[in-house]
């Protein structure tokens, strides 16, 4: 772990060496339980949520050690941590002042939030705080309904026909055009996300499932595949890949693909089908949107409990971004209330 473990950062100053073995080494040391914390619950885990929490963490302890004055763990207390709660929510506040000025999202504190709570549970199932658990009563803030962020049925026509236009226009092998088909047509059809595709492996596909497929939190899944996602594998492995054992989507020169490619490949998809659509109907794809375009699917065609399962989540509440409806259906509801 960069920071915490062996770094300190003040809003004032910024990333500040700390002496690890001086102030770090007891028990009684945030540094120590973050950076057990780290070890035990974050170490491993996609990419993405490494420099979450990372920059969750290192914010945290700029707050504590700037407003506490120590790095002593049992000085965490509810009133610090509602303060944090609202030092985040402050536009430019002066004492602690901060490098981000402007007031952090909702969502971006509430994510914030989860990250402190979950670390103070770890601490707590090892020792007690003197004070008490210091994120009792803390509450997330009240966000608004969230916005869907997948795709329109025009747009996922438009998308579709963009992916055949760029596969037949990918006319060499090594540029893998059936890879990139099937990672399109996996990632809409079972809702992974773009790192559990990128780190599946080739043995993890046996018959009509992927097997044991690691997802967020470490919770293992076996995820059926369509007909349609199985042809597109099929042809995958016969045409480019071979059976050899390693990863199940590699590159060209046999090393796994990336999520970073994953996405690129995504967005040159939607400049196919961009390339003559009016600036207000440009699509800005991403792989996870055709994960919420999945989710929302199955969640319209078989309820929350189906939607639910099918997009691996852990709680309803998770599931609340896949299944809020577009703008335009909102404006519909509201226009048909009474007819």
């Amino acid at each position: 772990m960069d920071a915490p473990a062996n770094y300190l950062a003040t809003p004032q100053t910024g990333m500040v060496a700390l002496d690890f073995e001086n102030e770090a080494k007891g028990d009684d040391s945030i540094l120590f339980w973050a950076k057990r914390y780290w070890e035990a619950e974050v170490d491993g885990s996609p990419e993405g949520t490494l420099r979450a929490k990372r920059a969750d963490l290192q914010l945290f302890l700029s707050y504590f050690s700037t407003v506490v004055g120590s790095d002593l763990v049992d000085y965490w207390t509810p009133s610090v941590s509602k303060g944090f709660r609202s030092w985040l929510d402050n536009p430019a506040p002066a004492k602690p002042s901060r490098s981000h000025q402007e007031r952090y999202a909702p969502s971006s504190i509430n994510r914030m939030l989860a990250t402190i709570r979950h670390f103070a549970k770890y601490i707590e199932s090892t020792r007690r705080f003197e004070a008490g658990p210091p994120m009792k009563n803390i509450k997330d803030l009240d966000l608004q309904t969230p916005v869907w962020k997948g795709l329109s049925e025009l747009e996922l026509m438009r998308l579709r026909a963009a992916l055949d236009q760029v596969t037949q226009l990918a006319g060499r092998k090594q540029q893998m055009p059936l890879r990139n088909r099937a990672v399109f047509i996996l990632g809409l059809d079972t809702a992974l996300r773009a790192f559990e595709i990128a780190t599946l492996n080739y043995d993890q596909y046996q018959g009509k499932y992927l097997k044991r497929v690691k997802g967020k939190a470490s919770i293992y899944a076996d995820v059926y595949l369509s007909a349609d996602a199985r042809r597109e594998l099929d042809q995958y492995i016969a045409q480019e890949r071979g059976t050899q054992p390693g990863a199940l989507f590699v590159t060209n020169r046999g090393g796994m693909m990336s999520r970073q490619q994953i996405d690129r490949f995504l967005k040159t998809v939607a400049a196919q089908a961009n390339a003559k659509l009016p600036p207000d109907e440009q699509i800005n794809l991403h792989a996870h949107m055709l994960r919420h375009t999945s989710t929302k699917r199955v969640y319209e065609k078989k309820g929350p409990v189906e939607a639910k399962e099918h997009g691996r989540h852990k709680s309803f509440k998770q599931l609340e971004r896949y299944a809020a409806q577009t703008q335009q259906e909102r404006e519909e509801t509201v226009d048909n209330l009474w007819s």
